[in-house]
């Protein structure tokens, strides 16, 4: 694969390589250390220099509440990534969506106690139809979908409307939860057992 991605990279000198780098702060102290040494090793093994590399750092756990974080996780990126002061990042920051006050639906607890998990990890196929099954007859659902990417889209819109989806995405934003509290703050009118089944 080195010899492959060195040719493309010769044959074109507008083609360059994409790092993706998820979580990027969890690459700290040695850790860090070691993969900026690593990604300087493949650039030397490839041929090629740094510009000819483009960076993706993705984390939800850097300082941005000022110029001076800002200006500290723009050196941790030059650092990690073998990049000088030239060298341009462009930063990127999301703003926390309000979810609190959207819920206004119920899913009766049936469709989590007939739903079986297994469905959900099929085939595309299978996956709509369980989708499907799990969706029909609750308020606010707009009908079937004939299409997989359709019903993640509306999903990904309207989860939040639903008061356990609601309950779930606000238990874990920002902080890790077992999955016991996480049930038990889901389903809060539910014994641990019958929490467990929910959330299982």
């Amino acid at each position: 694969i080195r010899s492959e991605t060195k040719k493309w990279l010769e044959s074109n000198a507008q083609n360059k390589l994409l790092f993706v780098i998820d979580e990027a702060h969890m690459y700290r102290g040695s850790s860090g250390g070691e993969v900026a040494l690593l990604i300087r090793r493949l650039f030397h093994k490839l041929g090629v220099s740094r510009e000819r590399v483009q960076f993706i750092l993705t984390t939800a756990s850097m300082p941005d509440s000022s110029t001076e974080d800002e200006k500290a996780v723009l050196r941790y990126a030059r650092d990690l990534t073998a990049a000088n002061e030239t060298e341009e990042f462009c930063y990127l920051t999301g703003e926390r969506e309000m979810i609190a006050g959207k819920a206004m639906f119920d899913i009766p607890d049936q469709k989590y106690t007939n739903a079986e998990p297994a469905d959900f990890e099929e085939n595309e196929s299978a996956r709509l139809d369980a989708l499907n099954r799990f969706w029909s007859s609750v308020e606010g659902f707009p009908g079937s979908f004939d299409d997989y990417d359709d019903v993640f889209a509306w999903m990904y819109d309207h989860l939040i409307e639903y008061r356990s989806f609601n309950a779930l995405i606000s238990a874990c934003r920002g902080s890790a939860v077992s999955l016991r509290e996480l049930a038990l703050s889901v389903f809060p009118d539910k014994d641990e057992e019958e929490c467990g089944k929910q959330i299982g």
